[in-house]
């Protein structure tokens, strides 16, 4: 049943722009990430918020539709600059 939802978002229903920007979401959420212990690109996601690198097994939370947010970003950037 994992896939019924998915398939219920491609007829004409909900409208174009809400079924474009869920087809969006999920390719976030299924794509490959670069790992910031190992640097390979193997992460992916195990559910919401939780990811895990393939090649050197280190699990790690994150955000819910990719690993590393816009605010994660800002907050290690200001920790770096002071």
């Amino acid at each position: 049943m994992a896939g019924a939802p998915r398939a219920k978002l491609r007829t004409p229903r909900y409208g174009l722009k809400i079924r474009r920007r869920v087809e969006y979401i999920l390719q976030k959420a299924k794509r490959t990430y670069k790992c910031p212990y190992c640097g390979a690109v193997a992460v992916r996601r195990v559910r919401l918020g939780v990811w895990e690198c393939k090649k050197c097994g280190k699990v790690f939370t994150g955000g819910a539709w990719e690993p590393f947010t816009a605010v994660a970003r800002s907050a290690e950037f200001s920790r770096e600059t002071s």
